[in-house]
Protein backbone atom coordinates (compact mmCIF):
# COMPACT_ATOMS: atom_id res chain seq x y z
CA UNK A 1 0.00 0.00 0.00
CA UNK A 2 1.51 3.56 -1.40
CA UNK A 3 0.48 6.56 0.29
CA UNK A 4 0.73 10.10 -0.33
CA UNK A 5 3.59 12.02 1.28
CA UNK A 6 2.44 13.52 4.54
CA UNK A 7 3.73 15.49 7.74
CA UNK A 8 2.86 13.10 10.94
CA UNK A 9 1.67 15.24 14.14
CA UNK A 10 0.91 14.05 17.21
CA UNK A 11 -0.68 16.72 19.46
CA UNK A 12 -0.74 16.23 23.06
CA UNK A 13 -3.59 18.13 24.16
CA UNK A 14 -7.09 19.48 22.65
CA UNK A 15 -6.07 22.68 22.68
CA UNK A 16 -2.85 21.90 20.76
CA UNK A 17 -5.13 19.65 18.53
CA UNK A 18 -7.39 22.90 17.64
CA UNK A 19 -4.63 25.00 16.87
CA UNK A 20 -3.77 22.91 14.26
CA UNK A 21 -6.83 22.63 12.87
CA UNK A 22 -6.77 26.61 12.93
CA UNK A 23 -3.64 26.56 11.22
CA UNK A 24 -3.85 23.99 8.53
CA UNK A 25 -7.99 23.89 7.67
CA UNK A 26 -8.33 21.96 4.54
CA UNK A 27 -4.77 21.10 4.31
CA UNK A 28 -4.84 18.17 7.53
CA UNK A 29 -7.11 15.15 8.39
CA UNK A 30 -7.95 13.80 11.47
CA UNK A 31 -6.57 10.33 12.13
CA UNK A 32 -8.98 8.46 14.70
CA UNK A 33 -8.85 4.43 13.65
CA UNK A 34 -7.73 5.41 10.07
CA UNK A 35 -9.83 2.41 8.71
CA UNK A 36 -11.44 4.39 6.34
CA UNK A 37 -8.93 7.21 6.13
CA UNK A 38 -5.60 5.35 5.67
CA UNK A 39 -7.52 3.46 2.56
CA UNK A 40 -8.75 6.75 1.16
CA UNK A 41 -5.15 8.28 0.78
CA UNK A 42 -3.96 4.78 -0.79
CA UNK A 43 -6.67 5.33 -3.44
CA UNK A 44 -5.30 9.52 -3.69
CA UNK A 45 -8.88 9.72 -2.63
CA UNK A 46 -7.63 12.21 -0.06
CA UNK A 47 -3.80 13.88 -0.25
CA UNK A 48 -3.82 15.82 2.95
CA UNK A 49 -0.63 17.86 3.56
CA UNK A 50 -0.85 16.71 7.21
CA UNK A 51 -2.40 14.02 9.17
CA UNK A 52 -3.01 14.45 12.54
CA UNK A 53 -3.00 11.57 15.07
CA UNK A 54 -5.96 11.73 17.77
CA UNK A 55 -3.98 8.72 19.97
CA UNK A 56 -2.45 10.96 22.58
CA UNK A 57 -5.48 12.93 23.57
CA UNK A 58 -7.84 11.68 25.89
CA UNK A 59 -10.68 11.03 23.81
CA UNK A 60 -11.69 7.53 23.98
CA UNK A 61 -13.51 7.09 27.53
CA UNK A 62 -17.03 6.00 28.08
CA UNK A 63 -19.13 7.20 30.76
CA UNK A 64 -22.47 7.96 32.13
CA UNK A 65 -24.04 9.66 35.04
CA UNK A 66 -27.99 9.10 35.35
CA UNK A 67 -29.62 12.47 35.15
CA UNK A 68 -26.62 13.50 32.40
CA UNK A 69 -26.56 10.88 30.67
CA UNK A 70 -23.87 9.00 28.08
CA UNK A 71 -20.53 10.34 26.55
CA UNK A 72 -18.67 8.84 24.51
CA UNK A 73 -15.23 10.33 23.36
CA UNK A 74 -15.06 10.64 19.90
CA UNK A 75 -12.11 8.27 19.90
CA UNK A 76 -13.64 5.40 21.41
CA UNK A 77 -13.38 2.29 19.89
CA UNK A 78 -16.23 0.46 18.48
CA UNK A 79 -15.38 -2.63 20.17
CA UNK A 80 -15.50 -0.60 23.35
CA UNK A 81 -19.08 0.23 22.57
CA UNK A 82 -19.77 -3.32 21.45
CA UNK A 83 -18.09 -4.60 25.36
CA UNK A 84 -19.74 -1.75 27.45
CA UNK A 85 -21.96 -2.82 30.18
CA UNK A 86 -23.59 0.46 30.53
CA UNK A 87 -24.49 0.70 27.08
CA UNK A 88 -25.74 -3.24 26.89
CA UNK A 89 -27.80 -2.14 29.68
CA UNK A 90 -29.68 1.28 28.85
CA UNK A 91 -28.54 1.94 24.99
CA UNK A 92 -28.95 -1.84 23.70
CA UNK A 93 -29.42 -0.43 20.18
CA UNK A 94 -25.83 0.40 19.82
CA UNK A 95 -24.50 -2.47 21.35
CA UNK A 96 -26.03 -4.34 18.04
CA UNK A 97 -25.11 -1.85 15.76
CA UNK A 98 -21.51 -2.14 16.91
CA UNK A 99 -21.68 -5.56 16.63
CA UNK A 100 -22.52 -4.92 12.56
CA UNK A 101 -19.44 -3.08 11.55
CA UNK A 102 -16.81 -5.17 9.80
CA UNK A 103 -14.65 -7.62 11.16
CA UNK A 104 -13.26 -7.86 15.33
CA UNK A 105 -10.00 -6.23 13.79
CA UNK A 106 -11.75 -3.15 12.32
CA UNK A 107 -13.66 -2.71 15.39
CA UNK A 108 -10.55 -2.71 17.12
CA UNK A 109 -9.37 0.25 15.44
CA UNK A 110 -12.52 2.09 14.04
CA UNK A 111 -13.81 4.64 16.47
CA UNK A 112 -17.54 6.40 17.00
CA UNK A 113 -16.18 9.88 15.85
CA UNK A 114 -15.08 8.15 12.20
CA UNK A 115 -18.20 6.36 11.77
CA UNK A 116 -19.91 9.91 12.16
CA UNK A 117 -17.86 11.95 10.48
CA UNK A 118 -17.70 10.06 7.86
CA UNK A 119 -21.20 10.27 7.29
CA UNK A 120 -21.47 7.42 4.16
CA UNK A 121 -25.90 6.75 3.84
CA UNK A 122 -24.51 2.79 5.13
CA UNK A 123 -22.90 3.59 8.82
CA UNK A 124 -24.10 1.81 11.33
CA UNK A 125 -23.74 4.01 13.97
CA UNK A 126 -26.33 6.85 12.89
CA UNK A 127 -29.54 5.57 13.03
CA UNK A 128 -29.59 4.04 16.13
CA UNK A 129 -27.91 7.43 17.85
CA UNK A 130 -30.72 9.54 15.77
CA UNK A 131 -33.40 7.41 17.76
CA UNK A 132 -31.83 8.22 20.76
CA UNK A 133 -31.18 12.03 20.51
CA UNK A 134 -28.01 11.73 20.10
CA UNK A 135 -26.12 15.09 19.89
CA UNK A 136 -22.41 16.09 19.22
CA UNK A 137 -19.90 18.03 20.49
CA UNK A 138 -17.60 19.90 18.07
CA UNK A 139 -14.80 21.86 19.00
CA UNK A 140 -12.08 24.60 17.88
CA UNK A 141 -9.74 27.38 18.59
CA UNK A 142 -13.16 29.42 18.43
CA UNK A 143 -14.94 27.87 21.35
CA UNK A 144 -17.32 24.64 21.33
CA UNK A 145 -20.90 23.97 20.30
CA UNK A 146 -23.14 20.83 20.42
CA UNK A 147 -24.89 19.61 17.32
CA UNK A 148 -27.96 16.96 16.92
CA UNK A 149 -26.16 13.82 15.36
CA UNK A 150 -29.36 14.54 12.50
CA UNK A 151 -28.19 18.22 11.83
CA UNK A 152 -24.82 17.21 11.69
CA UNK A 153 -25.13 14.38 9.09
CA UNK A 154 -26.18 16.85 5.75
CA UNK A 155 -25.35 14.57 3.12
CA UNK A 156 -23.51 11.41 1.22
CA UNK A 157 -20.05 12.26 3.08
CA UNK A 158 -21.17 15.66 4.09
CA UNK A 159 -21.40 17.33 7.50
CA UNK A 160 -21.83 20.01 9.22
CA UNK A 161 -18.31 19.82 10.67
CA UNK A 162 -16.46 23.14 10.01
CA UNK A 163 -12.79 22.89 8.75
CA UNK A 164 -10.98 23.89 11.67
CA UNK A 165 -13.42 21.65 14.11
CA UNK A 166 -12.96 18.49 15.63
CA UNK A 167 -15.70 16.15 17.29
CA UNK A 168 -15.06 15.91 20.47
CA UNK A 169 -17.41 13.32 22.03
CA UNK A 170 -21.51 12.00 21.33
CA UNK A 171 -23.47 12.87 23.90
CA UNK A 172 -26.71 10.68 24.46
CA UNK A 173 -29.49 11.35 26.72
CA UNK A 174 -30.88 8.90 30.04
CA UNK A 175 -33.15 6.71 28.15
CA UNK A 176 -36.79 7.35 28.44
CA UNK A 177 -38.59 5.98 30.79
CA UNK A 178 -40.11 3.04 30.14
CA UNK A 179 -38.36 2.23 26.62
CA UNK A 180 -36.56 -0.03 25.00
CA UNK A 181 -34.29 0.51 21.53
CA UNK A 182 -33.17 -1.64 19.00
CA UNK A 183 -31.30 -1.74 15.74
CA UNK A 184 -30.97 -4.18 12.56
CA UNK A 185 -29.19 -3.94 9.40
CA UNK A 186 -29.73 -6.27 6.25
CA UNK A 187 -27.08 -7.34 4.28
CA UNK A 188 -26.18 -10.04 1.29
CA UNK A 189 -23.40 -11.69 3.73
CA UNK A 190 -23.51 -11.92 6.79
CA UNK A 191 -20.24 -10.07 8.03
CA UNK A 192 -17.84 -7.31 6.60
CA UNK A 193 -21.28 -6.12 4.24
CA UNK A 194 -22.04 -2.84 3.05
CA UNK A 195 -25.90 -2.55 3.98
CA UNK A 196 -28.83 -2.58 1.88
CA UNK A 197 -30.90 -0.79 4.49
CA UNK A 198 -31.08 -0.82 7.91
CA UNK A 199 -34.09 0.08 10.78
CA UNK A 200 -33.21 1.37 14.52
CA UNK A 201 -36.34 2.29 16.66
CA UNK A 202 -36.65 3.89 20.28
CA UNK A 203 -40.28 3.64 21.58
CA UNK A 204 -41.69 4.37 25.34
CA UNK A 205 -44.79 2.96 26.46
CA UNK A 206 -47.32 4.55 28.79
CA UNK A 207 -47.18 2.36 31.73
CA UNK A 208 -50.94 3.75 33.02
CA UNK A 209 -52.37 3.16 29.86
CA UNK A 210 -50.08 0.75 27.88
CA UNK A 211 -50.27 2.85 24.37
CA UNK A 212 -47.24 4.21 22.79
CA UNK A 213 -45.88 7.50 24.76
CA UNK A 214 -42.96 8.23 22.67
CA UNK A 215 -40.93 7.20 19.34
CA UNK A 216 -38.39 7.71 17.35
CA UNK A 217 -37.33 5.61 13.81
CA UNK A 218 -34.58 5.93 11.69
CA UNK A 219 -33.37 4.23 8.31
CA UNK A 220 -29.96 4.01 6.72
CA UNK A 221 -28.95 3.25 3.69
CA UNK A 222 -31.97 4.30 2.18
CA UNK A 223 -31.42 7.88 1.55
CA UNK A 224 -28.01 10.21 0.93
CA UNK A 225 -28.27 10.14 4.83
CA UNK A 226 -29.78 8.64 7.65
CA UNK A 227 -32.51 9.86 7.56
CA UNK A 228 -35.88 10.06 10.79
CA UNK A 229 -39.03 8.38 9.60
CA UNK A 230 -41.63 11.35 11.31
CA UNK A 231 -44.89 10.46 9.77
CA UNK A 232 -44.20 6.45 11.33
CA UNK A 233 -43.61 7.93 14.45
CA UNK A 234 -46.37 9.89 14.24
CA UNK A 235 -48.93 6.93 13.65
CA UNK A 236 -47.25 5.36 16.76
CA UNK A 237 -48.07 7.93 19.51
CA UNK A 238 -51.28 7.32 21.14
CA UNK A 239 -51.71 3.56 19.55
CA UNK A 240 -51.85 0.52 21.09
CA UNK A 241 -48.72 -1.79 20.45
CA UNK A 242 -50.97 -3.91 18.14
CA UNK A 243 -49.84 -6.02 15.46
CA UNK A 244 -52.06 -4.21 13.36
CA UNK A 245 -50.92 -0.60 14.87
CA UNK A 246 -47.06 -2.12 14.34
CA UNK A 247 -47.85 -3.00 10.67
CA UNK A 248 -48.85 0.34 9.38
CA UNK A 249 -46.08 2.29 10.97
CA UNK A 250 -43.81 -0.93 8.94
CA UNK A 251 -45.68 0.07 5.52
CA UNK A 252 -45.81 3.97 6.44
CA UNK A 253 -41.62 3.64 7.11
CA UNK A 254 -40.99 2.01 3.66
CA UNK A 255 -42.96 4.52 1.86
CA UNK A 256 -41.35 7.39 3.81
CA UNK A 257 -37.60 5.93 2.61
CA UNK A 258 -35.74 7.64 -0.47
CA UNK A 259 -33.92 4.75 -2.05
CA UNK A 260 -32.18 4.05 -5.07
CA UNK A 261 -31.70 1.44 -7.52
CA UNK A 262 -27.49 0.37 -7.01
CA UNK A 263 -25.68 -3.07 -8.00
CA UNK A 264 -26.73 -4.11 -4.30
CA UNK A 265 -30.27 -3.88 -4.66
CA UNK A 266 -32.96 -2.63 -6.66
CA UNK A 267 -35.29 0.57 -4.78
CA UNK A 268 -38.44 -1.40 -4.66
CA UNK A 269 -36.02 -4.09 -2.75
CA UNK A 270 -34.82 -2.06 -0.35
CA UNK A 271 -38.58 -0.25 0.45
CA UNK A 272 -39.55 -3.70 1.28
CA UNK A 273 -36.70 -4.46 3.25
CA UNK A 274 -37.43 -1.36 5.15
CA UNK A 275 -40.86 -2.77 6.07
CA UNK A 276 -39.88 -6.14 7.18
CA UNK A 277 -36.88 -4.57 9.38
CA UNK A 278 -39.19 -1.64 10.89
CA UNK A 279 -41.70 -4.63 11.80
CA UNK A 280 -39.62 -6.70 13.41
CA UNK A 281 -37.66 -3.68 15.44
CA UNK A 282 -40.79 -2.56 16.99
CA UNK A 283 -42.06 -5.56 17.84
CA UNK A 284 -38.59 -6.74 19.67
CA UNK A 285 -38.67 -3.19 21.54
CA UNK A 286 -42.43 -3.75 22.73
CA UNK A 287 -41.43 -6.88 23.70
CA UNK A 288 -38.92 -6.13 25.58
CA UNK A 289 -40.12 -3.22 27.33
CA UNK A 290 -43.62 -5.56 28.53
CA UNK A 291 -41.66 -8.62 29.34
Amino acid sequence: MSLPPFEYLAPGSTAELAGLLAAHRERCRILAGGTDLVNWMAEKIYRPDYVIDLRKLPLAAITYEKGRGLTIGAAATIESLERSPVIREFYYALVQAAGQIGSPQIRAMATIGGNCCNASPCADMPPPLITLEARVALTSARGSREVPLEEFITGNRQTAIAPDEFLECVRVPDPWPHSACRYSPFGLRAAQEIDIASVAVNVALDPATGLFAKARIAMGAVAPFAMRALKAEASLVGNAPSGETIDQAALVCSRECRPIDDLRASASYRRHIVGVLARRMLRDAVAAITS
